[in-house]
């Protein structure tokens, strides 16, 4: 606001959307995130949240309603979404990486190499695919999915290797 991108009904609508999606989720977190033994409903409604809004921005932007530059970031936010409904789904399918670290050590071990090599993929990704719509989601989308399962993945190997 103090930018002068958004006005009060902005800010407080968007405030008012995400209270009622928290208390529908909070109302129905045993059916949407307890149930592990199919998370791929909750990773299709994510996706598809996912997908909807991405048409709907590109659609919007497509219509001269938004600016090209507020597509992007809808098409970013939904690669990530993306990202996260598919990496969720594969770590609760398959992976099921365990985060509790025995010392500080291992921790950083584990973080700060993640960070770096996260890092140096955004921009090895942005070099690759480019700038346009349609390429900053998919970098989104590669980035939470490294994050979530990709490194995880590869960390889990690295370390019974060495162990």
């Amino acid at each position: 606001m103090y930018l002068g991108c958004h006005t009060p009904l902005d800010v407080f609508t968007a405030m008012a959307i995400s209270i009622a999606v928290s208390c529908v989720i909070w109302k129905f977190q045993d059916a949407l995130l307890g149930n592990t033994s199919h998370p791929g409903y909750t990773a299709l409604i994510l996706a598809g949240i996912a997908v909807f809004a991405a048409v709907y921005a590109l659609i919007l932007n497509k219509q001269g309603t938004i600016e090209t530059k507020y597509a992007i970031d809808c098409l970013k936010a939904s690669g990530a979404g993306l990202g996260f409904a598919a990496g969720w789904y594969a770590e609760q399918k398959y992976l099921q990486f365990s985060s509790r670290f025995t010392s500080i050590r291992s921790l950083l071990l584990t973080v700060i190499p993640g960070l770096v090599l996260s890092l140096l993929l955004k921009e090895g990704i942005a070099l690759f695919f480019g700038s346009s719509i349609l390429a900053k989601s998919a970098e989104y989308f590669i980035l939470v999915l490294w994050v979530l399962v990709i490194y995880p993945f590869l960390f889990t190997k690295v370390q019974r290797r060495t162990v």
